[in-house]
């Protein structure tokens, strides 16, 4: 079975935040106004990790219509995300974006 690799980056502006699905190990969350990135990310976890949690996770935060910023954290508890914080800008050279509201 093939793993997840996306065409571009996908931006999410749901309900007063920004996610970023900026790649298959790392989902950026932020409030707008705010100065720091919340990173949810896999970046240390076994690939069997990826089907039973990363996967799921993913979904629900690019799919479910009404999400608020807290339940981005209840969500990753869930699957054992682990998170990081960081007030580094993301910079979107050389790569395709597609917008998403709602």
């Amino acid at each position: 079975m093939g793993r997840f690799v996306a065409e571009k980056t996908v931006v999410r502006k749901v309900n007063g935040m920004e996610i970023v699905f900026w790649d298959e190990k790392s989902i950026y969350l932020r409030k707008d106004g705010a100065r720091m990135w919340t990173i949810f990310h896999r970046w240390f976890a076994p690939e069997i990790d990826y089907r039973h949690h990363w996967k799921l996770f993913r979904k629900r935060l690019l799919n479910k219509k009404s999400l608020s910023y807290l339940e981005c954290f209840e969500v990753a508890a869930e699957h054992g995300i682990l998170a990081t914080s960081s007030d580094r800008e993301l910079t979107f050279d050389r790569k395709e974006i597609e917008v998403r509201d709602g």
